[in-house]
C-alpha cells in the first residue's frame, strides 16, 4: 500500500511527462507546417451561400429522421415546427436572413 503523498507525486510526474510529450508533438507539427505553402496558394476556393429558405426545405426530412431515431414522438412534430419558425421568424423576414448569414458564416469558419 503506497502513501497518499507518493500517489499524488506519481500522478504529478505522469502529468508532467504527458505535457512534455505533447509539447514535443506540438513542436514537430509546427516544424512541419512551417514548410507548407500558404493558404492563398491553395488550388481550391469554397464559396458559401446563405439560404434563408433552408428551414422549409429541410424541416420535414429532419423531423422524419428524428422520429425514426426515436428522438421525438409523432405528436410532437407540429410543436417542433412551430418552435423553429418562432425562433427563425417568417420566411421573408430580415431576422431569417440574419440567421441564415450568421449560421453560414459559422459553418464556413468551422
Amino acid at each position: 500500500m503506497s502513501s497518499p503523498a507518493f500517489r499524488i507525486r506519481r500522478r504529478w510526474i505522469a502529468a508532467v511527462a504527458s505535457l512534455a510529450a505533447l509539447t514535443v508533438v506540438s513542436l514537430a507539427i509546427l516544424g512541419l507546417s512551417a514548410s507548407m505553402p500558404k493558404a492563398e496558394e491553395a488550388p481550391v476556393m469554397l464559396i458559401m451561400v446563405a439560404n434563408p429558405r433552408a428551414l422549409e426545405e429541410n424541416m420535414d426530412r429532419m423531423l422524419d429522421s428524428w422520429q425514426q431515431l426515436g428522438y421525438i414522438k409523432p405528436e410532437m412534430r407540429e410543436t417542433y415546427k412551430g418552435m423553429a419558425i418562432n425562433l427563425y421568424g417568417p420566411a421573408d423576414s430580415l431576422k431569417r436572413k440574419y440567421f441564415a448569414v450568421k449560421n453560414t458564416a459559422l459553418f464556413a469558419v468551422a
